[in-house]
């Protein structure tokens, strides 16, 4: 709780003198960084106790993106990362929170949603992204894919499992890779 008073106090400051943006946007995408989500997501948490309404984590990691960067450059990296925030965009509710976790990883934060939901989310997720894959040139970018992971606080059902939003999120990470 104080570190959290302690970040908006400071972004207060920031946002006074224009700086805020930078704090909490990811430089080459425009979505949140990942600090300003772990904020978000704990005062999320602590309504959605009191609401004993669901919340979600969805964690994306682009599949053989390594292959990407050596084969076709960095350049071509970073254009993908910029079509996968597009499609983030376009696959979220504007009250969602979007955010990179780093490279070619990124962090959703799905307010007022189940586990059925969030699964249904991931389908529509990967959906978007394979259609703007599949309009690309190259063979390696057409053929690329997204792994999703979700994860899901459901308090009305059960308040103490995760025990908190860091196993939410460790829960999302886990399932990426199922």
């Amino acid at each position: 709780a104080l570190l959290g008073a302690a970040l908006c106090a400071l972004l207060l400051f920031l946002e006074k003198r224009g700086l805020e943006s930078r704090v909490v946007q990811d430089k080459m995408t425009g979505l949140y960084t990942y600090d300003y989500l772990r904020m978000r997501l704990e005062d999320e948490w602590k309504r959605s106790q009191r609401l004993k309404m669901p919340l979600s984590i969805a964690m994306t990691d682009l599949d053989h993106f390594k292959q990407i960067n050596d084969t076709l450059g960095h350049e071509v990296g970073n254009q993908m990362i910029l079509r996968t925030a597009a499609v983030l965009r376009e696959s979220a509710r504007g009250y969602d929170v979007l955010a990179r976790y780093g490279g070619d990883e990124f962090v959703i934060m799905l307010w007022h949603t189940s586990r059925t939901q969030a699964e249904a989310y991931r389908a529509r997720l990967r959906s978007l992204y394979h259609a703007m894959a599949s309009k690309l040139e190259e063979p390696l970018l057409k053929t690329s894919s997204m792994s999703v992971g979700v994860a899901s606080y459901e308090p009305a059902v059960n308040s103490y499992d995760p025990p908190d939003p860091q196993r939410l999120i460790e829960r999302a990470d886990q399932d990426l890779f199922q």
